[in-house]
């Protein structure tokens, strides 16, 4: 049979409140959405810039009349950002291709292995127990307290001795630690899964592999999903690593910290905008894509009976 509804559950939950909370939760919602746009409006001011004759813009810019739509959409502020944004290196000049292609493999790479290396330590850190997990629980405590400013200077210095500065061999390296916050978060999650899962898979023949990869992985995809983008956002956006460890590789983010520093002074700003814009679009293709998966959680079990 199917449910009926009342009207009590079908209207939302905003007018259910009383007089004074619809006033409260009113005027809440007032200052979130003018927080909002005052967010939004200097994306489109960049964007609607990003569109302007350069001279155009200088213009306005003296004039304080920046907010003005363009009267000439200039489409090739898009073109020319790709033969003005070059970087110098030590061998070559970095163009925005090649700045796009150092960007992707330097977030992906990291991101998954830190994803993949912390669900792992997690899992056998949260299931296992013995000295070894015990030990590594105590460390990462340890290094969740200890504080690290001003580490940067020996870990540069580590880098040179081992090889691995101006290479992208130390990033992977890196990236591959399992630690952090992300590690209590895994471990409390495979805490609460109830180890009946990894019994029915032992009594059907399958080992402690299976359970992992076939039982507890699938359950941590929305939590992995998440962890693998906060850290691809973490290393898309960072220039001053990239700039520290490996000056030879530009990516995005490091380009446009050179590049705003040079193309505003030679008048060159809306093709900056749209640069900025163009670094944005791996952002929201990926949120489009991933983006409602990212907003579950995994609230319904599969045990029965």
């Amino acid at each position: 049979m199917k449910k009926k509804f009342t009207y009590r559950e079908k209207t939302p939950i905003i007018f259910r409140r009383s007089g004074k909370a619809k006033i409260f939760y009113g005027f809440i919602f007032i200052i979130f959405s003018v927080y909002s746009l005052s967010l939004l409006a200097p994306l489109l001011m960049i964007f609607f810039s990003s569109f302007k004759d350069p001279l155009t813009y200088n213009n306005e810019l003296f004039a304080g009349t920046i907010y003005n739509l363009p009267e000439k959409w200039v489409f090739s502020n898009y073109t020319r950002a790709f033969t003005l944004m070059k970087v110098p290196t030590s061998t070559h000049d970095a163009d925005l291709l090649e700045m796009t292609w150092n960007t992707l493999w330097s977030s992906v790479g990291p991101a998954a292995l830190a994803t993949i290396s912390v669900l792992a330590t997690g899992y056998v850190c949260a299931r296992y127990e013995n000295f070894a997990t015990k030990f590594l629980r105590s460390f990462a405590l340890v290094l969740m307290i200890l504080p690290v400013f001003g580490a940067q200077a020996a870990s540069l210095k580590l880098f040179m001795k081992l090889g691995l500065y101006n290479n992208p061999l130390g990033m992977f390296v890196t990236a591959f630690a399992g630690f952090g916050m992300n590690f209590f978060i895994v471990m409390g999650f495979f805490k609460g899964i109830s180890w009946e899962y990894a019994e029915a898979v032992f009594i059907d023949g399958g080992g402690h592999f299976t359970v992992f990869f076939k039982v507890m992985l699938p359950q941590a995809t929305p939590m992995a999903l998440v962890f693998f983008f906060s850290d691809f956002l973490m290393h898309y956006s960072s220039y001053e690593s990239m700039l520290l460890y490996m000056p030879d590789y530009i990516t995005i983010a490091t380009g446009l910290y050179y590049e705003q520093m040079l193309l505003p002074r030679l008048g060159e700003t809306p093709v900056f905008f749209a640069a900025l814009f163009m670094s944005a679009i791996p952002i929201a293709i990926y949120y489009a894509i991933f983006g409602k998966r990212l907003m579950t959680s995994m609230n319904i079990g599969g045990l029965k009976g």
